[in-house]
């Protein structure tokens, strides 16, 4: 399990743990606040398909924090990528053969638990990371306590509605599974996506995560790939990797017309979720694929798509759009859910 380290003086004491549990990846860390900022300090990254008991894991890194650097742990708080329960006591997560379970952790390690959405995390870390890891894509008059949406692709693709609440004076979520809503096409090249997508895939409904995730990446590729005489050897020998077709999007034309058509969709989708929200307060774009591929928001065809709308272009044009760049803002957010829900650090 490969280390984390982001605080170069660690004292020992009182920690809180906290992870992002995704579909590729779940990282640990322990975190601290003081005087209302909240600090990441270590933790491990554990790839997801290599866990097979999610609690063993737990305990695991609370035995590692404590062995190596003295930290002390009470509560722990899992986002997952993946629906919660009603009752909040589990996360199915989407991609992966287990789930997160709040009672076996418990019995595990004595931890208090709280579990939520991944998503919902990155939408509390919003206020919580430093304001230079906040990008600007599109300028806009931001209306403050107005409605904002969020969305991000990455091994699938996370939506959601942020909304201010006046009794906790912070900024809430409104948890959504909106990566699984039927995609929108609107050209002829994409119709014949779309019809790509379902007799390849043998299902009449195409997602927004299958042209707007790291799968939708490679999806978009081999369709466009299909109908070139253009080939990538690389890019075809790593299973058409969406990482190494995001390697070649300088210098390979079809990864940049990949590219061109991922950006459209994505500005669409977060269109549409702006509208839907009408999300004066901003859209915010997160996920690993955002963050490390952040220089494609210069071009100029997802600002273009982004108001481009049969009679709300004006509204649109007011609507900021930012940017997340620091990937670890779900950790950052699972702290401030715990801090909302205890109102202090125990």
């Amino acid at each position: 399990m490969p280390e984390k380290r982001w605080s170069s003086a660690l004292q020992p004491g009182e920690a809180l743990l906290v992870a992002d549990v995704g579909g590729t990846n779940c990282t640990f860390a322990f975190v601290r606040e003081k005087q209302g900022k909240i600090s990441l300090l270590a933790g491990l990254q554990v790839e997801s398909k290599t866990i097979t008991d999610f609690s063993s894991t737990v305990k695991e890194v609370v035995e590692w924090g404590k062995r190596k650097y003295g930290l002390v742990v009470q509560q722990f708080c899992a986002a997952g990528a993946g629906p919660v329960s009603p009752a909040g006591q589990s996360i199915t997560i989407t991609h992966l053969p287990w789930n997160i379970d709040a009672d076996k952790i418990k019995k595990a390690t004595g931890l208090s638990v709280l579990l939520i959405n991944d998503f919902d995390a990155v939408a509390y870390g919003i206020e919580a990371v430093p304001q230079k890891d906040i990008m600007v894509v599109k300028a806009g008059k931001q209306v403050a306590r107005a409605p904002r949406a969020l969305l991000g692709p990455g091994t699938g693709l996370g939506k959601s509605f942020i909304i201010y609440n006046e009794h906790k004076k912070a900024y809430v979520p409104i948890s959504s599974e909106g990566g699984h809503a039927s995609a929108s096409f609107e050209t002829e090249e994409e119709f014949a996506l779309a019809r790509w997508i379902q007799k390849r895939d043998k299902t009449a409904v195409v997602a927004w995560e299958d042209v707007l995730s790291g799968k939708g990446i490679s999806n978009l590729y081999q369709f466009l790939e299909e109908k070139s005489d253009r080939r990538n050897k690389e890019i075809q020998n790593s299973g058409y990797d969406p990482a190494v077709i995001a390697h070649h999007r300088h210098t390979d034309p079809l990864c940049q017309k990949t590219f061109d058509l991922f950006l459209r969709f994505y500005a669409r989708c977060a269109k549409n979720l702006a509208l839907d929200v009408l999300a004066r307060g901003g859209v915010y774009l997160a996920g690993g694929i955002t963050a490390r591929n952040i220089d494609l928001f210069q071009r100029k065809v997802f600002k273009e798509e982004f108001i481009h709308t049969k009679n709300m272009k004006g509204v649109l044009e007011q609507i900021p759009v930012y940017a997340i760049t620091n990937y670890d803002v779900s950790l950052y957010g699972a702290a401030v859910a715990v801090k909302l829900k205890e109102r202090r650090w125990k």
